[in-house]
């Protein structure tokens, strides 16, 4: 299904699983035929994988929909092979490879940084990190209101819960919020 996400309504995420493939093609053109307002529209694609060049046609003519509509088509956890069919068909450069990210989170803060035209909000100084998002960089960074490059600093009175902590990213993603300041870890 298809969820508004974070602050700004216009920003949604559609969860894929399964194949995207000719047989399916259907099916995920109709889901996304009614998207009315949409700023950015992130797919997790997590759950794709594989994708043919039906599937790869498909995304090319939905981010040319949301284009003209003013919109951004943006993808998190794409698998390591969707991505390189994706780059042989010349999606990734089409779309731009600021457009991906390993997670929908930092997909979704991403596309709230950017403003949005149908709120009338104006894209914020956080500077964005895109897809592959190491563990230090970018993302840890904003400008404070003088214009500096700051480190960002956590609330140590919030609880921040890390999931799909998979091949040591959990312990590492754990060490680097306490670092920026998390006290209350799940």
């Amino acid at each position: 299904g298809i969820e508004n996400a974070g602050k700004c309504r216009h920003v949604k995420v559609a969860f894929l699983t399964g194949p995207l493939f000719f047989a399916a093609t259907g099916a995920f053109t109709e889901a996304f035929a009614q998207l009315g307002d949409t700023h950015a529209l992130i797919l997790s694609m997590r759950g794709v994988p594989h994708i043919d060049t039906s599937g790869l046609e498909s995304i090319r003519r939905l981010d040319e929909t949301l284009h003209k509509q003013g919109g951004v088509l943006m993808f998190a956890g794409v698998h390591k092979n969707v991505m390189v069919m994706m780059e042989r068909a010349g999606l990734v450069e089409e779309i731009g490879p600021d457009n991906f990210f390993w997670s929908s989170d930092r997909a979704i803060v991403a596309a709230e940084a950017r403003g949005c035209k149908f709120c009338g909000t104006a894209p914020s100084p956080v500077v964005e990190a895109s897809g592959e998002a190491s563990l230090e960089g970018a993302a840890d960074i904003a400008r404070d209101q003088q214009g500096k490059l700051r480190r960002l600093q956590l609330p140590g009175n919030a609880t921040y819960l890390i999931t799909g902590g998979a091949d040591g990213f959990g312990l590492a993603t754990a060490q680097r919020l306490a670092r920026r300041g998390a006290k209350h870890l799940l």
